[in-house]
C-alpha cells in the first residue's frame, strides 16, 4: 500500500508557497518504461501550484536510473529515489520486479463436448500452468491477465479455470508486464457416439461420414477424426493399445478400421469434427 509524503515548508517569498509535495512513497515496476513523476505540489490551500519535479538522485544506478524528466529499471531490485519540487524534498522507493518472459506448462489442448439429451454440455478445464520470469529466470512475483479471442466459445472464470461453451478454436492470451503467451484450445463434438463396430480377425469394417453437421464455424478449416473406445484412432504403422486396430478415411466417405490380428474385435467407435 503506497502512502504520501506531505512535507511543510514556510515560504518567505511573495505569493503562494509550496507546502505540500503529493507523491507515492513506494512504486512497483514491471517493464522497463520511462516513468515521468506527476507529482502534486501543493500551496497552504491546497491550490495546486506549477512547479516542476525533478529526481535528483538514485542510490542503485544499477537497478533505477535516472534519465531526462523521469527514471526507469534497468534490473530487479529496489532503489530510493530522491524528488525535489521547490524547496520541497521527497524520497521514494523503487520496486523493480521486470518481466522478461512467460512460460505455460503447456501450449495448446483439445477435448470434445458430450451430448446429453441431445444437447452439447460445457465442459470446465484447467488451465496451463503459467510462470511470469525476470530477466535472470527468477520468479516475477505478478499475476497474468487471461483473455479468450473468442468468449463465446471458450471463456476465462474468475478463478482462472476455463469453461468451453461451443465447438470452435480459441486462443487464449496471457499478459504480464507487457510480455505475453498463448494457449490454443481446440472443441470439436460428437458427430455420433452410439455405434459399435465388429471387426473381423484380418478384416475390416466401414463407418459412413455423415454430412457437415451445422454447427462447424465456416470462418475455419474443420477435420473429422475417429475415436475407439475413446482414444484418436489410429493410423497405419502406429501402434495401438486397442487390439492392434488402425483407422483411414476411405475414397468414398467412408472410415475404414482394419484389424491385422487373429481375433475379432468389438469396439465403441464414433466421429469427432474438431478445427483443422
Amino acid at each position: 500500500m503506497s502512502t504520501t509524503i506531505v512535507l511543510t515548508a514556510l515560504g518567505l517569498g511573495c505569493g503562494p508557497q509550496p507546502t505540500t509535495l503529493d507523491y507515492p512513497s513506494e512504486v512497483t515496476l514491471h517493464d522497463r518504461s520511462l516513468q515521468i513523476p506527476e507529482a502534486k505540489v501543493l500551496d497552504a490551500d491546497g491550490e495546486r501550484l506549477e512547479l516542476p519535479v525533478q529526481v535528483l538522485s538514485s542510490n542503485r544506478a544499477e537497478v533505477v536510473q535516472l534519465t531526462t524528466g523521469g527514471f526507469s529499471c534497468l534490473g530487479n531490485g529496489d532503489a530510493e529515489l530522491q524528488l525535489k519540487a521547490g524547496s520541497l524534498e521527497h524520497r521514494v522507493l523503487v520496486h523493480c520486479a521486470l518481466v522478461e518472459r512467460l512460460e505455460l506448462s503447456a501450449t495448446q489442448t483439445r477435448l470434445v463436448l458430450p451430448k446429453e439429451d441431445g444437447q452439447l454440455q460445457p465442459q470446465t478445464l484447467q488451465p496451463p500452468t503459467v510462470r511470469v520470469l525476470g530477466p535472470d529466470g527468477a520468479p516475477a512475483y505478478i499475476d497474468p491477465v487471461a483473455v479468450s479471442s473468442r468468449p463465446e466459445v471458450l471463456s476465462v472464470q474468475e478463478d482462472g479455470t476455463l469453461q468451453a461453451l461451443r465447438p470452435g478454436r480459441a486462443v487464449v492470451t496471457y499478459t504480464a508486464g507487457g510480455r505475453k503467451a498463448e494457449y490454443t484450445v481446440d472443441i470439436g463434438r460428437l458427430i455420433d457416439d452410439r455405434l459399435t463396430l465388429t471387426v473381423p480377425p484380418g478384416g475390416r469394417s466401414t463407418l459412413p461420414l455423415e454430412p457437415g453437421p451445422t454447427w462447424v464455424d465456416l470462418s475455419a478449416p474443420v477435420r473429422i477424426e475417429a475415436h475407439l473406445e475413446g482414444e484418436r484412432c489410429p493410423e497405419p504403422q502406429t501402434a495401438s493399445r486397442i487390439e492392434d486396430l488402425y483407422c483411414e478415411l476411405g475414397d468414398r466417405g467412408m472410415l475404414v478400421v482394419h484389424n491385422p490380428s487373429r481375433s475379432t474385435v468389438r469396439v465403441r467407435a464414433k466421429l469427432v469434427v474438431v478445427p483443422g
